[in-house]
């Protein structure tokens, strides 16, 4: 998983992984209990983005196929990766199931703390990722969260 974001990562620019395992501060604004707001967010592209990754968070709680929709395609057709919407039928729903059963873990963990949020761009891809902790304490869990502008929205291209 690692090496794929390394590769969406290089087409968007060099963003720094060295967050994900930080354990510094958490973010202006934060403290106990539900997802905590972190400091304004910089463009309307982030704020976007953190919505729609709440969003996403609830659709999960709802089954993967309500979190399709949320994921970027991944597979083989170039035509539609990082460009349209991940579908639960086939090969696509085995992508679903897995991020959905990733996602599942970092919740379990505790709410969502969203600590920084990046943005890069490369020719006409956007991408804006968002560092998140779940949880607080030995038990948290850190993970960054990137998500692509797709003529469907925006939509989470990795997970890290």
């Amino acid at each position: 998983m690692r090496r794929r974001l390394a590769s969406v990562l290089a087409l968007v620019g060099s963003l720094s992984l060295a967050a994900c395992g930080d354990s510094g501060g958490k973010a202006a604004g934060s403290g106990g209990g539900g997802a905590t707001p972190a400091a304004p967010a910089a463009s309307s592209s982030e704020g976007a983005v953190r919505a729609r990754l709440e969003a996403f968070f609830a659709a999960v709680g709802e089954g993967p196929a309500k979190a399709a929709s949320f994921i970027a395609y991944r597979g083989p057709d170039e035509a539609r990766r990082y460009k349209a919407p991940a579908k639960y039928e086939g090969d696509e729903q085995r992508q679903v199931d897995r991020v959905v059963e990733r996602v599942k873990g970092h919740l379990a963990a505790g709410a969502a703390t969203f600590e920084k949020s990046e943005a890069r761009s490369k020719g006409a891809e956007k991408w804006v990722a968002w560092h998140v902790t779940f949880g607080a304490g030995d038990a948290a869990k850190k993970a960054l969260y990137a998500f692509v502008e797709t003529p469907s929205g925006w939509l989470l291209g990795d997970i890290d």
